[in-house]
């Protein structure tokens, strides 16, 4: 996969820092990227993608008050050309190519608003779990098409089916594609336990307050 990852272009880590509302151009338009986002206002805080006639593509990030995570553009990088801020506060975004995501071993655990690359070659069944009170909503994004694995209020615990090629996870919160706004979960835990290992990159996506996000080789059974 880390070839795959190169083919997606390299370009120098880039940070931009700001208060207020604003709107910056990303570093490499036409490549995708993750994105390191902070914010320590007190009231809203929104992130768009916006294309280059000023049309907005996505939402990354709605979510009150102080905000630290990392996000990527991959599903829509190709109409991204800028990012739309609303912010009350100090803001830092720092854009980095998609290959240099951090690596996640077996077993390993991330915190927070992620972005994370799975050495293992494959996988058919993933347990994940979620202890918040609100939206939990889980993507599974292949190369070629996304599909929805989760889509629940509350606490979830299940295992679920993933029969794409390599492909990207987010967790426990995502809606790429199909635009509608998801609210963030309180202290919203997601764990993913790969039975086969077949998807080598692993965003966990977190709805607001801790999150914890776990992915491990153990041996899930059938689904």
């Amino acid at each position: 996969m880390d070839d795959a990852l190169a083919k997606f272009g390299d370009f120098e880590e880039t940070t931009v820092t700001g208060a207020g509302d604003d709107v910056i151009d990303l570093p490499a338009p036409g490549f995708p990227c993750i994105m390191k986002i902070s914010h320590s206002g007190s009231r809203n805080f929104i992130v768009h993608i916006v294309d280059t006639s000023g049309n907005d593509v996505d939402l990354l990030i709605n979510t009150i008050g102080s905000y630290s995570g990392v996000v990527t553009d991959y599903e829509r990088f190709s109409d991204a050309a800028m990012l739309s801020i609303s912010a009350d506060g100090n803001w830092s975004v720092t854009f980095k190519p998609l290959k240099s995501m951090a690596r996640l071993e077996n077993g390993g655990q991330i915190r927070g608003d992620c972005v994370a690359h799975i050495v293992e070659a494959s996988l058919t069944k993933v347990n994940i779990s979620n202890s918040g009170e609100r939206n939990f909503i889980v993507r599974g994004i292949g190369l070629t098409r996304s599909i929805l694995l989760v889509d629940e209020i509350g606490p979830y615990d299940g295992k679920v089916v993933w029969s794409q090629p390599p492909a990207i996870l987010h967790c426990p919160i995502r809606r790429h594609l199909v635009n509608q706004l998801v609210r963030r979960a309180q202290n919203s835990q997601c764990k993913f336990v790969d039975c086969a290992m077949k998807v080598p990159v692993f965003p966990c996506r977190e709805i607001s307050g801790p999150s914890n996000c776990q992915a491990s080789t153990k041996a899930c059974g059938n689904v």
